[in-house]
């Protein structure tokens, strides 16, 4: 169930990338970051108490797994899961914005026309497989 819901959304995103203009040649975002969010989000939906080793003592009830949210019920749980891939995406953007501008700051981040290849740029050239009369 996780794996079908989960390849649905990430269909869908990286179907929506050109309408949302974000550049992600290998579709890490959409594939990774919204999969593996949708995947911890749904191991909440879908924990059992059998599976829950803190639930393995004949109880049906899910216990409190966090001393912030109080709820022990599968709503509490799923807000756990939650919280957690949230502050896995919070980590992974302020890591990688931080290292973004480290490398803007010691050696640029993009590559300028002067400085890219010529093979780089959209400017058509003899070889480009145009044929010329």
């Amino acid at each position: 169930m996780i794996g079908v819901a989960s390849g649905a959304v990430c269909y869908g995103m990286v179907a929506l990338k050109p309408k949302l203009k974000y550049d992600d040649s290998l579709d890490a975002f959409g594939v990774h970051g919204i999969g593996g969010f949708i995947g911890a989000v749904l191991t909440g939906v879908f924990v059992s108490a059998a599976l829950f080793k803190a639930g393995a003592d004949g109880t049906t009830e899910l216990p409190s797994v966090c001393p912030i949210i109080k709820d022990a019920s599968r709503f509490g749980q799923v807000l756990v899961q939650f919280s957690a891939a949230a502050v896995s995406v919070l980590f992974a953007f302020v890591v990688t914005a931080g290292l973004v501008k480290f490398l803007d700051a010691t050696m640029g981040f993009c590559l300028t026309p002067r400085t890219s290849p010529r093979a780089w740029t959209r400017q058509p050239t003899a070889r480009s497989g145009s044929i010329s009369a």
